[in-house]
């Protein structure tokens, strides 16, 4: 494993570094990843590494179902055998999941929704914002956190934010790394501040707001309103 010693590029902090998959190399079977070419990494000391392998497996787990991949079945295949694995996971899974009958195009089906309990919300907001953080860094040199709070918002919280947002999605400009199969852009809206997109697999999009710390100060956001939209700042 190549080591050096400088910054680490999630929080600024000087240490040994090692590379570290983000997005997290688990989303992808190993079966497959030698087909995406050099997966993308960042330089990134150990305790932002090394402690977030129970947090990747909740992302891949919550992830990698709904992904529309070519090799979506492999996927299927990894995230069962994650479960089969982590009884613990696994169990939470089968606590918080609940099936109803919905309307597709394919006509009316048994579907399983799944909620997340408070402590593993966290853990995936977690997961998720550690790649918009790596994201961060590549496009502009600086580690987010130095100056900067990242959390999870829903897009839908004001019908303004929704306007402004899918405004700017449409400009762009998108990126993307690991051959395609995760798309982000980084954008500022007029009434808001600074907002990242992360697509991941055509079909799981994530918005976070990137904003100075004491942003909730600033504007004014309630304890109430964070709770109901993501009340998950990182």
């Amino acid at each position: 494993m190549k080591r050096k010693t400088g910054n680490c590029q999630l929080c600024g902090e000087e240490a040994e570094l090692t590379k570290d998959h983000l997005p997290q190399k688990g989303l992808y079977p190993s079966s497959i990843r030698s087909s995406l070419g050099n997966l993308n990494t960042v330089w990134a000391c150990a305790p932002c590494n090394n402690s977030q392998n129970l947090i990747d497996e909740v992302v891949k787990v919550i992830v990698g179902p709904m992904a529309t991949a070519p090799w979506k079945s492999e996927i299927e295949k990894s995230v069962s055998r994650t479960l089969e694995n982590n009884h613990k996971l696994k169990k939470m899974f089968d606590e918080h999941t609940r099936f109803e009958v919905i309307d597709t195009a394919q006509g009316r089906r048994e579907a399983g929704i799944f909620k997340l309990p408070p402590d593993k919300a966290k853990q995936f907001v977690a997961g998720v914002a550690r790649i918009a953080k790596g994201l961060f860094f590549q496009q502009y040199g600086v580690p987010l956190v130095e100056k900067y709070e990242i959390s999870l918002f829903h897009p839908q919280a004001t019908d303004e934010l929704q306007s402004e947002l899918e405004t700017a999605m449409m400009k762009g400009p998108w990126k993307s790394v690991n051959d395609g199969t995760i798309h982000y852009c980084f954008s500022r809206l007029p009434s808001y501040g600074m907002v990242c997109v992360i697509n991941l697999f055509e079909n799981v999009e994530l918005c976070f707001s990137i904003l100075e710390k004491g942003w909730r100060e600033k504007y004014g956001i309630s304890n109430a309103l964070l709770e109901e939209y993501g009340p998950y700042g990182i």
